[in-house]
């Protein structure tokens, strides 16, 4: 059987267990003529199972120097040599017709670029839907995303010849995933299916958590806002980033960061919506008891 599809996996090679897991997941598809590509980044790798990996004839293997999940991705995207192409963290693993899904879309709208599918998220040890509502998102998908993201890393399929390597070519850190969802719905054309077709296992401490993912996220949306996309889109955005920039402030307030709270609040209230809205916060700033701001700013340094 000729191979159609390219799973690119990117790793550490540092967790033998869950890696098996998201490897078997694609060997095991039903109607299976996946081809999973492991990309091992950095040198953090448990030397016993790269050697293993690279010793595997079920699989494709790719290894980089630089220790860059994006890295790894936009490397395994200039090898894929199949119509068709997608990704699956390590930690996490495709349900048996994922691919038998996406692919009938592309089988029947022949003018579709990326298919979308739902899945499943372990959080807190509960099992939810990624998304509701297909045809909502289909209808508007870069307007969706503006209340949520809707594309997962193990998510979408990929035809080849619409999604070239530079889709992948980020520097972003965090969010690369809604970024690329923009810059997707704004200049391709996207299916989307409402069957499960991925488990994402979320786990503690996870990077959405972090104090780095909740500072970059106004930089993310700044970066998006340089894409082309209508006005309305536009304006909903720059809504979302005075919030975002609010959040911050509260964020920085709690901390008692208050240089850094006052930056962020200062952004917020940039233009007449966020000047009505998030205005009054002026008030709690100034209500900081006197000194602390030094004192627990100092303690953060």
């Amino acid at each position: 059987m000729v191979a159609k599809h390219t799973i690119v996996i990117p790793t550490l090679a540092n967790r033998p267990k869950e890696l098996d897991r998201a490897i078997t997941s694609l060997l095991t598809q039903h109607g299976n003529d996946a081809v999973p590509l492991v990309v091992v980044n950095g040198n953090r790798y448990d030397p016993g199972l790269l050697q293993h990996l690279r010793e595997r004839r079920d699989i494709r293997f790719h290894q980089i120097d630089e220790p860059s999940v994006s890295g790894a991705r936009y490397a395994g995207r200039k090898q894929i040599d199949t119509p068709y192409f997608g990704f699956l963290d390590d930690d996490d693993e495709y349900l048996p017709d994922a691919l038998l899904i996406k692919h009938r879309r592309f089988e029947t709208q022949s003018d579709v670029d990326v298919v979308v599918g739902n899945g499943w998220r372990w959080v807190g040890g509960k099992k939810c839907l990624a998304w509701r509502d297909a045809a909502t998102i289909a209808d508007s998908p870069a307007d969706a995303l503006v209340t949520q993201n809707w594309l997962a890393s193990c998510g979408a399929l990929f035809k080849t010849a619409a999604v070239g390597p530079e889709y992948f070519k980020s520097d972003l850190q965090y969010l690369e995933w809604t970024y690329l969802a923009f810059h997707l719905a704004l200049t391709r054309k996207l299916s989307f299916v409402p069957e499960p077709t991925f488990i994402v296992h979320d786990t503690p401490n996870s990077v959405s958590d972090s104090d780095a993912y909740i500072k970059a996220q106004p930089a993310v949306l700044r970066h998006i806002l340089e894409l082309e996309m209508p006005q309305l889109i536009r304006k909903r955005l720059q809504r979302k980033l005075s919030t975002t920039y609010h959040n911050l402030s509260e964020h920085y307030r709690s901390r008692g960061m208050m240089g850094c709270a006052w930056r962020c609040h200062l952004r917020s209230i940039l233009g007449i919506h966020g000047l009505l809205r998030h205005g009054l916060f002026t008030r709690k700033l100034l209500a900081f008891p006197p000194g602390a701001s030094h004192r627990r700013e100092n303690r953060q340094s």
